[in-house]
C-alpha cells in the first residue's frame, strides 16, 4: 500500500487487534472508549504537529463517553504514551473547558508499520450513533474484510470472524458484540450473511461463522477509499493465478 497521505483517512495499526495471528492485549490496557478517543485525535491531528481541543469539544462532537470518564480515558492514553498532553500539570485535575494541547504518539501510528485505513467522515458521521463499541467492531471488521474471499454472490469479499473471536479481541462480552453487530447492520454499515449449520449426521451439526460485508470496503459506498482499488486488483490477480494453476494441473 502506498504511503501517500490521504486526507480522508486515518491509519490504524493492525497491532491494536492482532499480533502474530492472535488477539493482542491492547484492549485489556486501554478499552474501547480510549481506542475511539485515540481515533478522534488521529483525525483531529491529521498532518499537523498537535491538536488543540478541550474535554467539552470532545464530548459535544463525539459523545464517546460521559464527561467524567472522558478525563480518565485521556489520562490512560497519556499514561500509555499513546498521546502526550503537553499542558498536563502534575497534581492538578483537567477541567472541562480547559484548552488541551495534545500530540498523537507517532510510534503507535507509524506509517511504516502494518496498518489499515478508515474514512475520517465515517467516524465523524456515525460515532454518536454506533458509540465506541460499534466503532471498534466496525474497525475490526474493516481490517478483516478480505477481498480474496470474493464469490459470485459477494464479488468484493467479506469478513468472517466468530462472535467469540471478536469478543476476545475487543475484551468485551459476546452479548455486547451481538448487540452492536445488529446496530451496525441496521445502520447499513455492514451486511450480515447468516451461515446455516451443516448437518453431518448423528444429530450433529457443523457451525460456520457468519459473513460480514463491510460497506465502507465496497466500491460505490460513500465511505469507500480509492486506495482500496489496489487491494481489489491484487486479490483478483491472486484469484486468476490460482485458477490458472488449477487449469494447468
Amino acid at each position: 500500500m502506498s504511503n501517500e497521505h490521504n486526507s480522508n483517512a486515518i491509519k490504524i495499526n493492525n497491532l491494536f487487534f492482532y499480533q502474530e495471528g492472535k488477539p493482542s492485549n491492547v484492549f485489556k490496557q486501554i478499552d474501547i472508549y480510549s481506542f475511539s478517543l485515540y481515533c478522534y485525535f488521529l483525525i483531529r491531528q491529521g498532518q499537523n504537529k498537535n491538536v488543540e481541543t478541550s474535554i467539552k469539544t470532545i464530548y459535544e462532537s463525539t459523545k464517546i463517553a460521559i464527561k467524567k470518564t472522558l478525563i480518565d480515558h485521556l489520562l490512560t492514553l497519556n499514561k500509555k504514551k499513546m498521546i502526550k498532553i503537553h499542558n498536563l500539570e502534575e497534581g492538578k485535575k483537567l477541567k472541562y473547558n480547559q484548552t488541551l494541547f495534545v500530540t498523537v504518539n507517532n510510534k503507535v501510528s507509524n506509517i511504516d508499520s502494518k496498518y489499515f485505513l478508515m474514512n475520517t467522515n465515517l467516524f465523524i458521521d456515525t460515532i454518536q450513533t454506533i458509540k465506541s463499541y460499534g466503532w471498534s467492531l466496525l474497525c475490526l471488521l474493516s481490517m478483516l474484510h478480505n477481498y480474496t474471499y470474493a464469490t459470485v454472490n459477494w464479488s468484493f469479499g467479506y469478513a468472517n470472524p466468530s462472535i467469540r473471536g471478536m469478543a476476545d479481541t475487543l475484551n468485551i462480552g459476546e452479548t455486547t458484540v451481538k448487540k452492536y453487530i445488529d446496530i451496525l447492520n441496521k445502520q447499513k454499515l455492514i451486511q450480515v450473511i447468516n451461515q446455516e449449520p451443516n448437518y453431518i449426521g448423528d444429530n450433529e451439526f457443523e457451525n460456520f461463522n457468519n459473513h460480514y460485508i463491510v460497506q465502507n470496503r465496497i466500491p460505490g459506498n460513500k465511505y469507500y477509499l480509492d486506495t482500496f482499488n489496489k487491494l481489489i486488483d491484487s486479490a483478483r490477480e491472486k484469484q486468476h493465478s490460482a485458477l490458472a494453476d488449477i487449469s494447468y494441473v
